[in-house]
């Protein structure tokens, strides 16, 4: 759906295998993930994720949930379609992720990881509603002046 990688190059293997540890504590209740797995080889083919057309390097990771504010929002639909669970710290594997959007999901009062802020590349954060509980993070108040 995301991806844009149109050329032959595929993603780097150690970045593949932190996408698939960051799946594994996420809830996905409606399976919006089936493409993310070992089988599957290309991870800049898989749902949400765009990979630099240069490297192969995971740049971009969209996974927005349902919003609640959109006019067709259905709550029924809504809490099958949002993720769960917790951000593994795998994401920090990803060293040229630019951009990351998981908001509108539900990550059930979790505090936002610490780690986020250490992300170097990261240009794009979202994770407006996604049911965080605690203080943003100091590594974070950057991109919140």
């Amino acid at each position: 759906m995301f991806s844009t990688n149109s050329c032959n190059i595929q993603c780097i293997g150690y970045e593949k295998i932190a996408l698939l540890e960051f799946k594994n504590d996420l809830i996905d209740a409606a399976n919006r993930l089936v493409s993310w797995n070992r089988s599957n080889a290309d991870c800049c083919k898989w749902y949400g994720i765009n990979c630099s057309n240069l490297t192969g390097h995971v740049s971009e990771i969209h996974l927005r949930g349902p919003d609640p504010m959109a006019a067709d929002f259905v709550p029924q639909e809504a809490s099958i379609q949002r993720f769960g669970g917790k951000i593994n710290p795998s994401l920090q594997n990803l060293t040229s992720l630019d951009y990351l959007d998981l908001s509108c999901n539900d990550f059930g009062g979790n505090p936002i990881p610490t780690y986020i802020g250490s992300l170097q590349n990261l240009t794009y954060l979202n994770l407006a509603r996604c049911d965080f509980n605690g203080l943003v993070p100091a590594g974070l108040m950057d991109y919140y002046p």
